[in-house]
């Protein structure tokens, strides 16, 4: 439990819950009270409260569902979501010739997903394109990055200190509020996504290019 908010969460779940056994309980019950009173198995009124309480059941179950599940991440919300702002220098990996600054590694499948190997201050890390991508060029940024709230400021003066080869790592958190912790997100990790910057496109090494 990253949060005290998400016992809000947690709270309504076992409503919605409680609810649908109840529900259950109650149509049953009036069932047998209807057969025994009046030896009639429909019942207009009947039928027309357990549709009321259906409909309840299903309004909660769906908006809860929604809020845990399905809510897409607003990352340009303030009240929503934290973002920090990661920046370091691209070491140049001179194990091969040419040196490169990223390497790229192609799987298979119907949908190949390539995973990207850099080096940071000594330290290598690798990420695949399901959330980072490599921009080379005049723009800082490439399509799929500028999807994302960048500062643009931070990313010149980075642009300019590294002589275009950085990496910039965007860390999304939601927020400890109640909206968050309605949906059993609140201080939980949202998303990150990472900007691999190099000077030119000569600087990337693919393993498995034919």
């Amino acid at each position: 439990m990253k949060s005290a908010w998400n016992l809000l969460g947690v709270g309504a779940w076992l409503i919605v819950i409680a609810f649908f056994i109840w529900m259950i309980y109650d149509i049953r019950k009036r069932r047998l009270k209807q057969l025994v009173q009046t030896h009639k198995k429909f019942s207009t009124r009947n039928l027309i409260i357990s549709l009321i309480e259906v409909a309840v059941f299903v309004v909660g179950f769906c908006t809860m569902s929604y809020q845990t599940f399905f809510k897409s991440i607003d990352l340009t919300s303030k009240q929503t979501v934290r973002i920090h702002y990661r920046y370091d220098a691209l070491v140049l990996n001179t194990n091969q010739q040419p040196s490169y600054f990223v390497s790229v590694k192609t799987g298979g499948g119907k949908n190949p997903l390539q995973t990207f190997t850099y080096l940071v201050d000594g330290a290598e890390y690798q990420t695949t394109n399901r959330n980072a991508s490599i921009s080379y060029g005049k723009r800082i940024t490439d399509v799929e990055a500028d999807a994302y709230p960048w500062d643009r400021k931070a990313l010149q003066r980075e642009d300019k200190r590294t002589e275009h080869a950085f990496t910039a790592v965007m860390t999304a958190t939601y927020k400890d509020n109640w909206q968050n912790g309605l949906g059993l997100h609140a201080g939980r990790h949202a998303t990150q996504y990472t900007l691999i910057r190099i000077p030119a496109q000569t600087f990337v090494h693919f393993e498995n290019k034919e």
